[in-house]
Formats: structure tokens, C-alpha cells, sequence
């Protein structure tokens, strides 16, 4: 029967169409190999795509880059010996999960066992598997970036907090900054108002700088305690109902 021959070893061990393997961004490459079924008495080409290149590339032996597509010769003396190709994680900034994508397969040949026609009466179907299906692991964590000059604030000084997002969200992020106390204000507005600010899929990696000014009163005090209260809304699950202080 003319196909396509896929493992995890280049031996015996057939990788299943449907669970090909797990990668991680910014992990290592999976190896899987590829022969064909039975000898071919013309040369047969094999061609290999990803169907999401933001998730997974391919690489084989005559290339040192990675690409959405590679391709495999093999003939009537090479037909049985597995050729390797590797599938590499793409690592993007976006918190999205585990993804799958597909690497599909596409066969020609003059060869009519292995010439992929689905027309007429010429009708040859390669066995093979419809698709490759691979996992990959997002390494991205939802959380919110916060540095902060100084914790300590005379009053009618100013002190400084920089926020931005950890992640790229899928959706707009909106920040609402409330103040524990009437000690100071938020970036100049009266006492005791929350303010608010919103990261999206192109500012999300840029520090937002949020002013904060200790009320000058007329109590005679010791050291007071004072906390920024920081939520986040948004319909990325993810980034919704954060909080930190």
C-alpha cells in the first residue's frame, strides 16, 4: 500500500495523528521522521506545512532556518529510510495557553500509487494521516509589572510608581488605581479619587507612570501608612480581576 510512514524514533514507534507531541515556547524542538510505506517506482515528493506559524516551524536537514513548509525526496532506494525533520516552538509575548496547531502533508509523484488525485475514476489515496496535531505550552504569566522609586513620601513630596503588564493581552486591560486613604492623591486629581489606565495589545510592555502626592495637613503625626490599591478589568480572562497594593 503506498503512504506515509510517521515516527517519533525513525523506527518503529508511529506517532498518533492526533497527540504528536507537546512543546513549550522557548523550549527545545521535537525530531520526528518520515518514510514511505512501500517502494515507489517513480521518485516521490512529500511536503510538510504548519498551519500556524505564531505556534510551530519546521526545519529539516538541508536548511538551517526555520519555515513553514519543508519537503522530503524519496525514491526507490531510499524509500524506507526514515528522513528527519524537527518541529521548533514559536515563542510570542501573548498569555494565551496551550495552543495546538496541524502540520499537514501533501504527496506528488509520477508514481499514480503515489500521486495524490481526487478526481474521476484516477482516484489514488495515499494512506497517511489527515494531520499532525502538536501542542504547545505557553510560557507567559498574567501578572502586573510594578516598580516603585521610593516607599517612603514626606508630605507635599511626590513619589513615583511605574505599572505595565507582564504579558500581551488578548484584550484591553483597564487598571483602576484607588487610594486607601486620603493621605495622597493620584496624578494630580482631588482627594480620595481613583483614576484609571488601560493597556492594550501595543502599549502592554510600556511603563505607565502613575503620580502619587502626600497631602500636606495641619495634624501633628507620627509615620502614616498609606496603600495604591491596583484592580484590572478586562474580557481577557486572564488579565481580568487582578490585583495587587
Amino acid at each position: 500500500v503506498a503512504g506515509l510512514l510517521f515516527t517519533d524514533d525513525g523506527n518503529s514507534n508511529e506517532i498518533n495523528e492526533s497527540d504528536s507531541g507537546t512543546l513549550t515556547e522557548n523550549g527545545i524542538s521535537l525530531t520526528r521522521y518520515i518514510s514511505l510505506t512501500s517502494q515507489p517506482v517513480e521518485s516521490v515528493t512529500v511536503y510538510l506545512e504548519t498551519d500556524d506559524t505564531s505556534e510551530g516551524m519546521l526545519q529539516n536537514d538541508s536548511s538551517d532556518d526555520s519555515t513553514s513548509s519543508v519537503s522530503f525526496v524519496f525514491n526507490s532506494e531510499n524509500w524506507s529510510t526514515p528522513q528527519s525533520f524537527d518541529i521548533l516552538p514559536v515563542d510570542d509575548d501573548l498569555k494565551d495557553g496551550l495552543q495546538t496547531f496541524n502540520i499537514y502533508s501533501r504527496v506528488t509523484s509520477e508514481d499514480p500509487y503515489y500521486q495524490e488525485v481526487y478526481s474521476g475514476d484516477n482516484t489514488y489515496e495515499v494512506n497517511k494521516p489527515d494531520y499532525l496535531q502538536f501542542n504547545n505550552n505557553d510560557d507567559d504569566e498574567a501578572s502586573l509589572v510594578i516598580k516603585i522609586d521610593q516607599t517612603s513620601i514626606l508630605e507635599a513630596s511626590n513619589g513615583f510608581v511605574d505599572i505595565r503588564l507582564s504579558a500581551e493581552p488578548s484584550q484591553d486591560v483597564l487598571l483602576t488605581l484607588t487610594p486607601s486613604d486620603e493621605q495622597f492623591i493620584i496624578n494630580d486629581l482631588v482627594t480620595g479619587r481613583s483614576d484609571n489606565v488601560t493597556f492594550t495589545s501595543d502599549n502592554w510592555d510600556v511603563f505607565q507612570t502613575i503620580n502619587l502626592k502626600v497631602v500636606d495637613d495641619n495634624f501633628v503625626e507620627d509615620i502614616t501608612s498609606s496603600s495604591l490599591n491596583i484592580s484590572t478589568s478586562s474580557e481577557d480572562s486572564y488579565f481580568n480581576d487582578l490585583s495587587d497594593s
